[in-house]
C-alpha cells in the first residue's frame, strides 16, 4: 500500500469512506465572523451594535484624554 496524503475517515474506519465529499461547511469560517458577526461583503452601512460600540470607544477614549490632561504636572 503506498503513501496516501488524503485519507481522511476512511483511514481509520472503513465503513466511512468517502463521507467527506461535497461537505459544506455550516457557520462563520473565521474567528472574527464567530466573535463580532461580521460578514464579508456587507453594505458597508453601520448597525446598531457597530454605532454603540464605537461611540462608547470614542467617548472612553475622549474621557481618558480628558483624565491625563487634568493631572497635576
Amino acid at each position: 500500500m503506498g503513501l496516501s496524503l488524503d485519507m481522511g475517515l476512511g483511514a481509520a474506519f472503513p465503513g466511512t469512506a468517502g463521507t467527506n465529499a461535497g461537505a459544506s461547511p455550516q457557520g462563520p469560517r473565521t474567528a472574527a465572523a464567530a466573535g463580532f458577526g461580521t460578514s464579508v461583503g456587507a453594505s458597508g452601512r453601520l448597525d446598531g451594535k457597530t454605532t454603540g460600540v464605537l461611540s462608547v470607544g470614542t467617548f472612553a477614549l475622549a474621557a481618558l484624554i480628558y483624565i491625563w490632561w487634568s493631572l497635576p504636572r
